[in-house]
C-alpha cells in the first residue's frame, strides 16, 4: 500500500504548496473500507497520470502553443508573430490568467527576447489564454464585456466590430476545456453577436473533458454517476441547486461511455462508483486531497 501511495505523490510532486506525503495519502484513503483502498489508490494514480499537468509539462505546452500559433498564422519567426498578437489580460489579480500570462512573459522574454508589453503592436491576432473552461461562465462574461467595449484601435467601433471589419480572429486557448461549457458559450456568443461570431472566435485546448451528455456518443472521460444510487446519494444530489437545474444531465446511462478511456478496466461497475460518490459527499472535512482528487479529471498546477 505504501508504494501505491508513493506513486501518487511522485506524480503530484510539484503541486503548489504541496505538503503531502505517502503517509498523508494513506491517512486519506483510510476513510474507505480496507478491501477497497488498494483499488482506489490505483485508480487515482491512473487518473492523475492522465490529467495532471506539472510545471515542466506546462512549460512544454506553452512553448508548443507558441510554435503552433507561429506556424498557423504563417510567420517565419516567433518574434514577428508576437509583435502582431494581442494577449488579452482580463482577469483580476490572483486569478489563473494573470499567473499564466506572467509565466508566458517569462518564457518569451528568455527564449525570444520579446516581452508581453511588446506584443500586439500591430494587433493582427487576439489570444485569450487561460487554464480551464468548465461551465464557461467566466470566459463568456469577460469576453462578452471586452467584445462590446470600445476598441483601442478605433474608438468608433466596439472590439467585436473592429475584429469583424478587419477579418481578424479571437483565439480562446486553454489547457483544459469541458465540451458542455464550450457548447454553452458558443451558443451564448451567437445569441449576443449573431452567427458571424463563429467565424471570429476559435478554440484550442490541450485536454478535453467530453462531458456533454446531450452530444452524440460523448466520451465522458470524467466521473459521472448512474441513476441507480443509494438513497443518501440521491438526497445529497437533490440538495444541490445546480444539480436540480440540470437534472437531465445529472446521470449517465449504464451503457455510457461506449469506450472507457480514463479509468482502469472494470471501473464502470456502479458498485465501485458508489464507493467514491458516497465518500465524496461526506469528505469535505478530510484532507485537502479528497474531493478534488476523486471527482475531477483535471488537476491544474497553479504556476508560481
Amino acid at each position: 500500500m505504501q508504494s501505491k501511495a508513493q506513486r501518487i505523490i511522485d506524480i503530484l510532486i510539484d503541486y503548489e504548496n504541496n505538503t503531502m506525503s505517502a503517509d498523508h495519502v494513506l491517512d486519506w484513503v483510510s476513510q474507505f473500507d480496507e478491501a477497497d483502498r488498494g483499488f482506489i489508490l490505483d485508480e487515482l494514480a491512473v487518473i492523475f497520470q492522465k490529467t495532471y499537468i506539472s510545471k515542466e509539462k506546462c512549460i512544454s505546452l506553452i512553448k508548443n502553443y507558441i510554435v503552433f500559433w507561429t506556424n498557423k498564422f504563417k510567420y517565419t519567426s516567433v518574434q514577428a508573430f508576437l509583435l502582431d498578437t494581442v494577449f488579452l489580460d482580463l482577469q483580476s489579480p490572483g486569478k489563473s490568467q494573470k499567473e499564466l500570462l506572467a509565466f508566458f512573459n517569462e518564457i518569451i522574454s528568455d527564449t525570444y527576447g520579446v516581452s508581453l508589453m511588446q506584443c500586439g503592436q500591430n494587433a493582427k491576432h487576439y489570444i485569450y489564454l487561460d487554464d480551464v473552461l468548465s461551465t464557461g461562465n467566466t470566459v463568456y462574461r469577460q469576453l462578452e464585456s471586452w467584445l462590446t467595449d470600445k476598441s483601442e484601435r478605433n474608438a468608433l467601433l466596439s472590439n467585436y466590430e473592429y475584429i469583424k471589419n478587419k477579418g481578424l480572429t479571437l483565439h480562446v486557448c486553454l489547457l483544459c476545456a469541458h465540451t458542455w461549457g464550450m457548447n454553452n458559450i458558443e451558443f451564448r456568443f451567437t445569441k449576443a453577436f449573431g452567427n458571424d461570431v463563429k467565424k471570429h472566435i476559435k478554440y484550442q485546448w490541450y485536454h478535453l473533458v467530453d462531458n456533454n451528455l446531450k452530444a452524440f456518443n460523448p466520451k465522458l472521460n470524467h466521473m459521472l454517476p448512474v441513476e441507480d444510487q443509494p438513497t443518501e446519494i440521491q438526497q445529497y444530489l437533490a440538495s444541490l441547486d445546480f444539480a436540480n437545474a440540470n437534472e437531465d444531465r445529472a446521470y449517465r446511462k449504464t451503457t455510457q461511455p461506449v469506450t472507457n478511456i480514463i479509468f482502469i478496466s472494470g471501473f464502470q461497475n456502479s458498485i465501485r462508483k458508489h464507493i467514491f460518490e458516497e465518500r465524496c459527499r461526506n469528505s469535505f472535512s478530510r484532507p485537502k486531497f479528497t474531493c478534488a482528487a476523486i471527482t475531477a479529471t483535471w488537476v491544474y498546477h497553479k504556476i508560481t
